[in-house]
Parts: C-alpha cells; sequence; structure tokens
C-alpha cells in the first residue's frame, strides 16, 4: 500500500498529473473538501465553538494531509495556516487545530486471515509479474507481533483489515509538543464491527467514482482505502492526554458546532449553490452520515 500509492514515480497520490477528487468522470471519487469554502469555514466554526475565540486567535490551523490538488480556502480566526500533504512529515509546536480530511482511511493496514485456529498474517507476491495476495510462510510470521486485541476465535478464512497505520500516523501527530483541538474526518467502524461483520475485510478500491475490491490491480491507478477503528482512536487520544474525546457522525458534529455559519447560509435564499453544498455536507443520504467525526482536546 506504501508504495501503491506514495512512492514517487509509481505512487497514486505522488502522481501531481493525475486528477483524482471531484465530480468529472476522468476523477476517482468526491469528498468534503470538494464542496468548498462552506466546509472550511463550517471546521472553523466548530473549532471556535469548541476551543473558543481567544484560543483560535493565537493558535495555528493546521491541516495534515491535504491533497495538492485541493485548493482549501483558509480558515478565517486563526493566527496562522499551515498545509502539510499525504506523506509530508508532521511537526507540531505551540497552540494548534489539528486537522484532517479522509487521511487515516488511506493509511497502511495489516491484513490477518483466520486460519486453522489462529491469525496469520497475509503479504503480496509475484506470480509472473502480476502481484497476488498470499498468506505470508511461517518463517515471516513473528517478524512483527500480532496487533493487540484481536478476537480468540473467528470463523475460518475470516479476513481483518487491522487499521495499524492509522494508529501509528496518531501516535506520531501527539508525539510533538502542542496543545489544542484534534479534529479528523474519515470513515470507520468499532472494533466489534470490523471483527465481527466484515468477513472479507474493509478494504477496498475506488476508480472512476467506482469502488471495487481488486487490491492489486493497477497498482498506482486507483485509490486504496479501508475503515479506520474509532473507539481504538479514541483510546490513544487518552492516552496522549485529551479529554472531551469523541466520535460523531458529521451532520451531528456540524449541527451540534456549526452553527454560526449554518443558519446564515440555509437563511440566504439568494444563494442556492452554497445551501446545495451544504445540504450535501449534512444530509444522511450524502455525506452526513458516511462520515465521521474524532475530537480531542489537549
Amino acid at each position: 500500500m506504501v508504495i501503491a500509492l506514495y512512492t514517487p514515480g509509481c505512487g497514486y497520490y505522488a502522481n501531481p498529473t493525475k486528477k483524482r477528487i471531484g465530480r468529472s468522470d476522468d476523477t476517482d471519487f468526491y469528498t468534503a473538501t470538494s464542496i468548498g469554502s462552506i466546509f472550511t469555514e463550517c471546521v472553523a466554526a466548530a473549532a471556535r465553538s469548541l476551543m473558543g475565540d481567544t484560543f483560535c486567535q493565537s493558535a495555528t490551523f493546521v491541516e495534515i494531509g491535504a491533497e495538492n490538488q485541493q485548493t482549501t480556502t483558509v480558515p478565517s480566526g486563526f493566527l496562522n495556516h499551515r498545509r502539510s500533504g499525504c506523506n509530508e512529515p508532521i511537526h507540531l509546536e505551540g497552540k494548534c487545530v489539528v486537522f484532517s480530511n479522509e487521511l487515516f482511511d488511506a493509511q497502511p493496514f495489516d491484513r490477518l486471515v483466520f486460519c486453522n485456529g489462529s491469525w496469520k498474517r497475509c503479504g503480496v507476491e509475484v506470480v509472473e509479474n502480476t502481484l497476488h495476495p498470499c498468506i505470508l510462510p511461517d518463517c515471516l510470521q513473528n517478524l512483527q507481533p500480532l496487533p493487540d486485541g484481536l478476537p480468540t476465535s473467528a470463523e475460518e478464512g475470516y479476513v481483518l483489515d487491522v487499521p495499524s497505520g492509522a494508529e501509528r500516523l496518531l501516535k506520531q501527530i501527539f508525539a510533538d509538543s502542542w496543545e489544542g483541538l484534534f479534529i479528523a474526518f474519515d470513515y470507520g467502524k468499532d472494533w466489534k464491527d470490523i471483527t465481527r461483520h466484515f468477513p472479507e475485510g474493509t478494504a477496498r478500491c475506488y476508480s472512476k467514482h467506482r469502488q471495487n475490491n481488486q487490491l492489486f490491480s493497477n497498482p498506482g491507478e486507483q485509490d486504496i482505502t479501508h475503515d479506520v477503528c474509532w473507539d481504538r482512536m479514541e483510546v490513544l487520544l487518552k492516552t496522549a492526554g485529551c479529554n472531551q474525546v469523541q466520535t460523531l457522525r458529521q451532520e451531528t458534529f456540524l449541527v451540534r458546532y456549526a452553527m454560526d455559519v449554518i443558519t446564515p447560509a440555509l437563511a440566504n435564499t439568494d444563494d442556492f449553490y452554497t445551501r446545495r453544498k451544504l445540504m450535501e455536507l449534512l444530509h444522511p443520504g450524502h455525506l452526513g452520515a458516511k462520515f465521521q467525526v474524532l475530537t480531542g482536546i489537549r
């Protein structure tokens, strides 16, 4: 996944000429940052609701995992604004509002399969210049410890995509000494759902706005994603010293914390396009229920 998504010269996100985000037929997926400035305004309003105007005016708004092809509106009400790309180093200090949109689902994951009474780590093999999934041989199974909290039993052949890369990235973010608000928009499930209700794993690909599970076809030419695990992420936030940790549906989060932006936008009957974009963010049939928001304050 690291090679397919991030390696210079061949990675999906490392190719500056490839169109990835948008509604047109030559793009692959559509996300909240595609909607425009109303999304950024809602995020900024939510930060002010959670942290207060005084804190935000003295803080840096840090967008991590920014898509280089997207022109993100600079949020108002902050001392500074900084962006870093999907695979760029992250350095945080002082007062920050750390924001990401669909970053953690694009981190590498561990694929395990329950086989003959135990969990086995999966890998990739090359057969006649074609990539194929495989169970790693016994001599390679113990090179890395298995993730914590695995079920002791499962149905034979159950595939478990453990979002280990997302958890490593979260630890990296909180390794720096900074204080403020962490806010991540993404999609995921809790550990119980992942381990009991998705026997083929949660990983999938997107190409030309169509979902498929052909993870090894067209490497570098399609997006690879998976569900993050919200309750495990919440534990990591609390371990890092965060309080007020919560995961809410996107619609719930925005309605609860961004009404300063939502109310006047809906009231302005002359601005049809902004109203329509706002409804895309909020409506359960669009992005409102598909995405969740994880927050914590340190």
